[in-house]
């Protein structure tokens, strides 16, 4: 196939999947509040601002806002470091582990529905060169700046 058709083709697959319900939920399982909640759970259920600032890149502010936000909602606490008084550790709370838990649990199922509609065979493909694009994409001299 030519290299001019196989491009637009590619970009145009990709627009695709942009706009399906079903990957635009799966993208926003994951973001702000919920990263949180899934980045502390990684993080053994708490951590301190600073700590999860490295993992969300998210501004001091934008980390404050969803911190106090998951506190309004009893899914995490604020308190004081004892190692350091002038710092706070957020910690999740039994509630907030368990809208974790059950956020997981949805995002498993939309992965067992898609795998169950692309069969076994495509599922592993698609795995397999996803994470070919991942290794390619984090190989900064794989690819060249692209701008549209």
């Amino acid at each position: 196939m030519d290299r001019n058709i196989l491009a637009e083709n590619m970009m145009n697959a990709f627009d695709s999947i942009n706009r399906q319900e079903l990957f635009e939920r799966m993208k926003t399982t994951f973001k702000g509040e919920n990263l949180m909640l899934a980045i502390l759970m990684k993080m053994g259920g708490k951590a301190t601002p600073g700590e999860l600032m490295q993992y969300t890149e998210c501004t001091a502010a934008r980390l404050t806002a969803i911190a106090k936000s998951l506190e309004t909602k009893g899914l995490v606490s604020r308190i004081q470091n004892a190692e350091d008084k002038r710092s706070t550790i957020i910690e999740m709370t039994a509630e907030g582990i368990t809208r974790f838990m059950n956020l997981q649990k949805e995002a498993a199922e939309s992965v067992f529905n898609l795998i169950e509609k692309l069969g076994e065979r495509d599922a592993e493909e698609f795995v397999r060169l996803v994470g070919r694009l991942a290794e390619i994409s984090s190989d900064s001299s794989g690819l060249s700046e692209v701008t549209v």
